[in-house]
């Protein structure tokens, strides 16, 4: 299964797993029942596969969850605990070039939704 796959040492088996999970969670962020899912869902992939793995590709498709999290969840399901999540990655990938980009519109998506103030601090 996907969880299986999110362990799995060969990189294209994560990868294929946080595509899977990406199409899934369109559907939870676009005002599902499952409101609690979209919640867990950013916290639970900073885990596992987290943001120390090690294909780019993988990392980069993280924080494109945490982006449409930012953007996508209704009301208050987004807030400073997912914000936080975010910032740590972040900060962790910001400063190499093949994670610039989607850590830099993942951060700007949380600075959008909890302020800027909250996430400098």
């Amino acid at each position: 299964g996907m969880v299986e796959n999110l362990k799995s040492s060969l990189w294209q088996e994560r990868v294929e797993a946080m595509s899977q999970i990406a199409e899934r969670a369109g559907e939870l962020f676009h005002g599902s029942h499952e409101r609690e899912d979209v919640k867990r869902l950013l916290l639970a992939l900073a885990h596992l596969p987290g943001w120390t793995d090690r294909n780019f590709q993988v990392v980069n498709k993280l924080f494109e969850m945490g982006t449409k999290a930012a953007e996508l969840s209704p009301g208050g399901d987004f807030g400073p605990t997912h914000a936080s999540c975010i910032v740590q990655g972040a900060v962790e990938k910001i400063h190499e070039l093949k994670h610039r980009e989607q850590a830099s519109t993942a951060l700007t998506a949380a600075c959008q939704r909890v302020g800027p103030k909250y996430v400098v601090s």
